[in-house]
């Protein structure tokens, strides 16, 4: 006697179920990478502002925080010459935080062309934050030296030089006097540029008086009367 095959009932309602969860995943993900970037916070910028950098980035508008790719963010600034490499990190809360590694300014000419530490330059049309401006001319034979011994300075210090004098004496053919944005000078020879260093522990022993610093010979202060 031959077995009757058992007829599977097409259940419906649970079909209707998959696909009600399959539509609410796909508006899940459609949501969720159309969230936009809520909060960006830039560290280490010295010569470009926070808005400079998200313009650059191309992230003013604050797109999709899934679809904004940390390569992307990096070749973007890359192209700036202010701007080494930068380290991008997604935080939780749809936060994107953007460490920058500057390509370290040295100083600016009358000419508005920058110097950099890699020892390239080019002439920006911009003003740029925290950079010294040379406001005399550098004999040749004096300028590459010059440029590879300032690349010792700190940056922070650098940022607090205003400008940049080249002023020899009858002694010293390499002298150069910086005037500091805090009122104070500075005398300076390259053979012991690397004591502009030290700058800010000096100034700490000044209790607020304002002078001449000659680091170039004798490491001594001079009050302005």
């Amino acid at each position: 006697m031959k077995q009757k095959k058992k007829v599977r009932k097409f259940k419906f309602l649970k079909f209707l179920l998959f696909l009600l969860m399959m539509y609410l995943v796909y508006l899940f993900i459609v949501f969720f990478f159309k969230i936009k970037i809520k909060n960006i916070y830039i560290y280490n910028n010295t010569y470009l502002t926070d808005q400079e950098i998200i313009d650059l980035a191309n992230l003013n508008n604050y797109p999709s925080f899934i679809k904004t790719t940390s390569h992307s963010i990096n070749k973007k600034l890359k192209q700036s010459p202010f701007i080494l490499k930068a380290v991008i990190n997604k935080r939780w809360g749809f936060r994107l935080d953007i460490t920058i590694d500057e390509n370290k300014v040295l100083y600016r000419d009358i000419n508005q062309r920058i110097f950099f530490a890699d020892q390239t330059n080019l002439i920006i049309d911009q003003k740029i934050l925290g950079v010294p401006l040379l406001i005399n001319y550098v004999p040749d034979t004096i300028v590459e030296d010059f440029i590879k011994r300032l690349t010792t300075v700190e940056k922070s210090i650098l940022t607090h030089i205003s400008e940049i004098k080249y002023d020899p004496n009858d002694f010293d053919e390499e002298r150069f006097l910086l005037s500091m944005n805090d009122g104070n000078y500075v005398y300076i020879t390259l053979s012991k540029i690397e004591n502009i260093n030290y700058y800010l522990d000096v100034l700490g022993q000044l209790e607020g008086k304002k002078g001449i610093l000659y680091l170039d010979s004798g490491n001594h202060f001079k009050i302005m009367e």
